[in-house]
């Protein structure tokens, strides 16, 4: 069954964003500035597998360019920001394990809620 309805302001961010190949996480928050972004504690999450250099943070996409300034993306500062909780007060973030390549079976879900800055804790 088909309904029409007015999209909420939500849903048409939504719409926006998936047009724009973008993700939520991957948004600019431009009202910040890029030194929100915990450097030591990302350096420390990443330092068993690389060396983890400033320029680093926007390939990662913890940070991104938005009008001739580097600012953090939503998922940097959910991830590594020093007062996530100032932004995100109610965030937690869930992560899947799917069994084969279409998402239909999850094997294994599990979800952290941000409590210390710097770290997920589960």
């Amino acid at each position: 069954m088909f309904t029409n309805r007015r999209a909420g302001p939500f849903l048409i961010d939504e719409m926006r964003r998936f047009q724009q190949v973008s993700t939520f996480d991957e948004q600019p928050m431009p009202e910040l500035n890029s030194e929100v972004i915990d450097f030591r504690v990302a350096s420390e999450y990443f330092r068993p597998t690389r060396k983890l250099t400033r320029p680093a943070l926007q390939t990662l996409r913890t940070t991104t360019a938005y009008q001739n300034r580097i600012v953090p993306t939503v998922g940097g500062v959910l991830l590594f920001g020093v007062n996530r909780r100032d932004h995100f007060p109610d965030a937690w973030i869930q992560t899947g394990h799917f069994e084969g390549s279409d998402r239909r079976r999850i094997i294994d879900l599990l979800r952290y809620g941000l409590i210390f800055p710097g770290r997920l804790k589960k």
